[in-house]
């Protein structure tokens, strides 16, 4: 998967993404986002959640690539341990669209 084919491309302001083969070249300040795909990975779980959403072939890169970002930039790593003893945030906009989808007794 490139970049543009990420489904969280055109509305994701993580300056770090590790779909950019030039990743190593940027920068991170520790108020700027982290990508969600990093986030969800760390969770329980986390791999086949992502994987659901963005294909195993991605994900795997990601989790790949995972420990080099996270060594790189540290206010990345503190995000993403913070991440891993939270809910899946995947998970939870699952459940959100599904009673909303049974609310609106859409068909």
């Amino acid at each position: 998967m490139t970049m543009p084919e990420c489904p969280r491309y055109v509305t994701c302001s993580a300056p770090i993404c590790p779909l950019d083969p030039r990743w190593k070249h940027r920068k991170h300040l520790s108020e700027e986002r982290v990508c969600l795909w990093l986030t969800e990975l760390a969770k329980p779980d986390g791999l086949r959640i992502v994987s659901q959403e963005i294909g195993s072939d991605a994900a795997q890169d990601i989790a790949r690539l995972s420990p080099q970002i996270t060594a790189k930039f540290s206010s990345i790593r503190h995000t993403v341990e913070k991440a891993a003893g939270s809910g899946s945030l995947i998970l939870q906009r699952r459940a959100s669209s599904q009673r909303n989808f049974h609310r609106t007794g859409a068909a």
